[in-house]
């Protein structure tokens, strides 16, 4: 299996705990770094390594599964991105892409997710305004990935599972960071736009 774009390993790693043999890629070494810290035992079916998405170092059809989880959107050049993917895989290989599910939570998680969601548009707005402000025109980007996917891969097929994320007490404490501009590049963020 070969994760492109694996970030922090959420999928990379419980895969190679369950045996499955997992390579993980991203570009940013500062996220594969945290990948392995994250490695709580050693696997001899787990390798992560730094390539770029545009020119995977993977020989032609030699890879079963490529897994794609909140990639393609970043990237300027999907079509790029698919042709490798498609070069890399066997004739038979699978693409799987997944994103977050909605899982049923409390009333209090809820709105502690709400309050994140607020804070990340009310910085993000500030961020906007003032580069509006100094002459700077906006451009949004949107690469239209799921317009040209069907290109390349047969129709996507919907597939439940009943995965949730790992970090509970992980996500709390990034809430409470951001609640109390803990981030180092929060702090100049004014107070009016911060929650």
């Amino acid at each position: 299996m070969f994760d492109l774009g694996c970030g922090l390993g959420t999928a990379t790693i419980p895969l190679a705990q369950m045996g499955a043999k997992v390579i993980g890629v991203d570009i940013s070494e500062v996220m594969l770094n945290i990948a392995n810290r994250r490695i709580k035992e050693r696997f001899d079916n787990l390798y992560f390594c730094r390539m770029n998405a545009y020119d995977l170092m993977i020989q032609d059809h030699s890879i079963d599964v490529v897994i794609e989880n909140a990639m393609l959107h970043l990237v300027d050049e999907p079509i790029k991105v698919y042709e490798e993917i498609k070069r890399v895989l066997k004739p038979n290989g699978i693409l799987v892409r997944f994103n977050a599910m909605g899982i049923q939570v409390l009333e209090v998680e809820r709105i502690e997710s709400k309050k994140v969601y607020d804070t990340y548009n009310d910085i993000s707005n500030f961020y906007y305004n003032t580069l509006k402000e100094l002459g700077y025109s906006l451009l949004y980007f949107d690469n239209k990935y799921y317009e040209i996917e069907p290109r390349y891969f047969k129709k996507q097929e919907v597939v439940e599972t009943d995965y949730e994320e790992e970090f509970n007490e992980f996500m709390k404490f990034r809430i409470h960071r951001l609640e109390h501009k803990a981030y180092s590049d929060l702090k100049n963020i004014p107070d009016e736009v911060h929650m």
